[in-house]
């Protein structure tokens, strides 16, 4: 059975009212199960309602307190306007923080960007950060396994001990930034290595050592020429 991934954005959206942008986010880390995304997201929503600032909060915290309130009005009517106004205070919510994960999402892929269009490349890559292949080509158990052993372990207690926050945030890089700037980086080279790659061969030589695997030089060659072939693709 071949899943409609169009359909199940069209249903997360039109349940929770989210941003299509944040809805596929949520959708892909679970794999599109909707029930599982649709869990997360009232799990954000719930923590926002407390930790929003005013500016993405509408909600009953920050509720500006009522003025001139007839001393007359009756119960039901106070009822019926409560339900309106929570109604209401949910749908901008809810459009607050797809926004706000919208705005974050552009402003890191702008700062990404703007990186690595600078003349010197300083590309900024965390202290703690690996690559994923696709795993939905691979069985559930595999999946889980990697997801568990790499994620919510090896990273997590990598977090914890180095006093930093024990959660990570990614975004795809759907404009290949990273791409691009790694070909302007071997072609300003002429495909040679300088003083940053020798510091970097002989610092992977001196780890591949205390590992017991040491690369000949025509391994780091080819090593070389199939980064090399991979930016120009």
């Amino acid at each position: 059975m071949t899943l409609d991934m169009d359909a199940v954005l069209s249903d997360f959206v039109r349940s929770t009212g989210a941003e299509p942008g944040l809805a596929r986010d949520l959708l892909e880390g679970k794999n599109w199960d909707l029930s599982a995304a649709l869990s997360d997201f009232e799990q954000l929503r719930q923590v926002h309602t407390v930790n929003l600032p005013r500016v993405f909060n509408e909600g009953r915290y920050y509720k500006q307190p009522e003025r001139d309130t007839p001393q007359h009005l009756s119960k039901a009517g106070r009822s019926c306007q409560q339900k309106q106004e929570d109604n209401a205070q949910e749908k901008r919510l809810s459009r607050g923080i797809s926004h706000a994960s919208s705005a974050i999402v552009s402003l890191a892929r702008s700062h990404v960007a703007n990186e690595c269009n600078s003349e010197q490349l300083p590309l900024e890559m965390p202290i703690y950060t690996f690559q994923l292949p696709d795993l939905s080509v691979y069985s559930e158990d595999f999946r889980s396994f990697i997801e568990k052993d790499l994620i919510e372990q090896s990273t997590m207690t990598a977090l914890e001990q180095a006093g930093r926050l024990n959660w990570d945030v990614g975004f795809h890089d759907r404009d290949l930034v990273l791409r691009k700037s790694l070909y302007a980086m071997m072609k300003s080279g002429a495909g040679e290595r300088g003083p940053e790659e020798e510091v970097a061969m002989a610092t992977g030589t001196q780890q591949n050592k205390e590992s017991g695997l040491v690369y000949t030089e025509e391994e780091w060659e080819k090593e070389w020429n199939e980064l090399s072939e991979t930016c120009l693709q």
